[in-house]
């Protein structure tokens, strides 16, 4: 009985609080900008606690009399020092409503700032550009929350440069309110400057010298931290390890210097891919490779690739000999054989070629000098071109996704030809630019358009081996018309291929449910040997699935620039960039 009297004593307390708690409250500002009403709802008591469920009307009392403090100290914060503000309390049946009218008056301003940052010596220049990340200016409004981050920022500043000792020997914002000015004085003594102190190396696959490049420090260096993280990505990006930590030691500070401790482990030495593909140029496609990580201590490694399709098959072999210098850097030997048979042209062809990889001005660049023999048929012309070709190629991509790229780009350029002497038999000049751009459209929408446009210089079109010349339509070029069916013809009607090439493509793809997707196209392009040739247009829809491993697209497209209509199913597996 006394369990059942006490439960019923807590059930009824709980029954007078909540039938004296308000139902609702509404806090309505005005007067001020939506940006600053924004600041005083976010820290307005009353207003962040409106949606309470156990509010009540004494709470809501007690929250409305400190809200006046609590709106002047937001409007101080934001520079406004001499606000006016009307603010009424009432209720209506069951609605409690907090009014304010705020006239936040002339806010402050910076009159002057003085910005002082001491070095620890004389010729220490670095941390004086401290000075310029502070953000606030002669002239701007007073934010303190600008003031208070200016000053972490000159902090952390002289941190990431290993001005562990630095304090501030001043720190004063002055306001006079009767004016509405405001002046800032800071003086920070950044003190000395630490550096680096004893650089460990691990023993690893490769030779100490060698890593010694990669890393580019050494002891006595200044301290900097994002040197620290460009050691990590040197290193990860050379394709040799697995793991690399660095790590600083604990400060030396009767030395002034940090000691930094590298951790490495080696990837494994082989590795193994394999991947399938389909195309309805191609049909279906596989490709293996085997690559050597590293032969010796020197990083040189061997990088081996097998294709095969029923219409284009090659086996490589490159042989990469790095230089461990700050721009990754490196020299390959290359050995290729491959075979290519459309239904336009026969090619058989064995190339090797020396290059020089290096980035470049933001782009990836090759500098090349290829021997290539090639046996080949092309229409009714059947024969055989040896080519000694220097040549040089950049390209970029970018994306947000691998796979499934909702944002993303690929370009390329490549140039190359050869001079007709003792090697090769013919002497040409060519230049090819390809680009494809995808851009999100909405949600669930992409816009993807290609282009690529190449020409050829030659003496002798006809000696020009079949893998130099252009050829247009197919899965990736005009779809609509079969690979390689556009271009010019010889007397009996055959395709031969052109001196120019032109096409593009736009798409839009829409995403139905999933991993399904929708798309309409048009593609456009020919390869011709004067660019007064009209084009060939075709326009087509699709559905695209998102597989696990890449996009297979059933797109059908339909030539309208041939009386005939030609209407040409395509099927692709395979990566989008």
């Amino acid at each position: 009985m006394k369990i059942s009297k006490y439960l019923f004593q807590i059930s009824l307390l709980w029954l007078i609080v909540f039938q004296a708690q308000a139902d609702h409250l509404r806090v309505n500002i005005s007067g001020i900008s939506n940006s600053l009403e924004q600041a005083v709802r976010n820290g307005l008591s009353i207003n962040r606690q409106k949606d309470n469920e156990r509010l009540t009307d004494v709470s809501i009392r007690a929250l409305y009399v400190r809200s006046n403090s609590e709106i002047q100290e937001i409007l101080r914060a934001n520079g406004f020092y001499k606000p006016e503000i009307t603010q009424s309390l009432e209720n209506i049946g069951e609605v409690w409503i907090a009014n304010y009218t705020i006239n936040p008056g002339a806010p402050v301003i910076i009159r002057n700032v003085n910005v002082q940052i001491i070095p620890g010596a004389v010729d220490d220049v670095e941390i004086t550009k401290a000075v310029s990340i502070f953000s606030l200016k002669s002239g701007d409004q007073l934010k303190h929350n600008l003031y208070e981050t200016g000053k972490v920022s000159i902090q952390d500043f002289a941190l990431q440069k290993g001005y562990f000792e630095g304090k501030w020997e001043q720190s004063r914002l002055e306001i006079i309110t009767e004016e509405n000015i405001a002046d800032i004085f800071l003086t920070y003594s950044a003190g000395v400057r630490y550096r680096f102190g004893n650089v460990k190396l691990p023993v690893t696959i490769i030779a100490p010298d060698l890593v010694e490049k990669l890393i580019q420090i050494q002891s006595g260096d200044y301290y900097e931290a994002g040197t620290l993280v460009d050691i990590q990505q040197r290193l990860q990006n050379t394709n040799y390890f697995d793991q690399v930590v660095v790590q600083t030691g604990e400060v030396n500070t009767s030395e002034k210097t940090v000691p930094v401790n590298v951790e490495i482990t080696a990837k494994k030495k082989h590795a193994y891919r394999a991947g399938l593909g389909f195309g309805t140029d191609t049909g279906p496609r596989l490709a293996g490779a085997w690559d050597v990580r590293y032969l010796n201590s020197r990083g040189h490694r061997l990088e081996n690739d097998l294709r095969l399709s029923l219409v284009r098959s090659s086996l490589s072999s490159a042989y990469l000999m790095p230089f461990f210098r700050s721009q990754d850097s490196e020299l390959g030997v290359t050995a290729t054989v491959s075979r290519e048979d459309t239904d336009t042209a026969i090619s058989n062809k064995f190339e090797s070629s020396v290059q020089h990889l290096r980035p470049r001005w933001g782009w990836n660049e090759t500098l090349s000098v290829t021997y290539q023999y090639e046996n080949f048929k092309v229409g009714n012309i059947e024969d055989s071109s040896h080519l000694l070709i220097p040549g040089i190629s950049y390209w970029k991509s970018s994306s947000d996704n691998p796979l499934f790229p909702r944002r993303g780009y690929r370009l390329s350029a490549d140039l190359k030809g050869s001079v007709n002497n003792v090697i090769s038999n013919v002497h040409f000049l060519q230049l090819l630019v390809r680009g494809k751009y995808i851009h999100p459209v909405g949600d669930n929408g992409r816009f993807i358009s290609r282009a690529e446009v190449g020409g050829t210089l030659t003496s002798n079109f006809l000696k020009l081996p079949s893998s130099l010349r252009f050829f247009a339509g197919g899965d990736n070029s005009v779809r609509g018309f079969d690979l390689n069916n556009l271009g010019p013809l010889n007397t009996d009607g055959e395709v031969i291929g052109g001196s120019y090439l032109a096409t593009g493509s736009i798409e839009y793809e829409h995403r139905l449910s999933g991993k399904w997707s929708a798309a309409v196209f048009s593609d456009f392009g020919n390869a011709f040997d004067k660019f007064t040739e009209p084009l060939e247009y075709s326009v087509g829809s699709g559905i695209h699935w998102q597989t696990p491993v890449a996009v297979l697209r059933f797109d059908v497209a339909v030539g309208i620039s041939r009386k005939d209509n030609p209407i040409r199913l395509h099927i692709i597996l395979g990566p989008e960039l």
